[in-house]
């Protein structure tokens, strides 16, 4: 009965409980971890395509590109599009912007 009566009196305490289980739960991708570990993956993938433009040449690192992110590049919208063809003189900074593209759509429940 005592218990009851606690609950009763202070019944925001458990609703606050409760309420930041939730948060926590649904929180879990914008913690500082993941969108660290995001930018880890997009900054390595540009090295990687920097060094292979050094290596054989902006077209041919250009194309390797097109191969790797051909489902990214295709699902682009119209304005996404245009920015990743201007990226194309860069391919460091092109492989990392189709890189953050396709882990935001990955991220997106819809």
């Amino acid at each position: 009965m005592t218990a009851l009566r606690w609950i009763a009196r202070h019944w925001y305490l458990p609703a606050l409980a409760v309420l930041a289980g939730v948060a926590f739960f649904f929180g879990a991708k914008t913690r500082p971890g993941v969108a660290l570990r995001r930018e880890l993956t997009a900054i390595d993938a540009g090295e990687a395509a920097r060094l292979s433009a050094i290596e054989k040449g902006k077209d041919l690192a250009n194309s390797e590109i097109d191969a790797a992110h051909i489902e990214t590049i295709l699902a682009l919208s119209d304005a996404e599009s245009v920015k990743a063809e201007t990226l194309r003189r860069d391919p460091a900074r092109r492989v990392r912007f189709l890189t953050r593209v396709a882990e935001r759509r990955a991220d997106d429940p819809i």
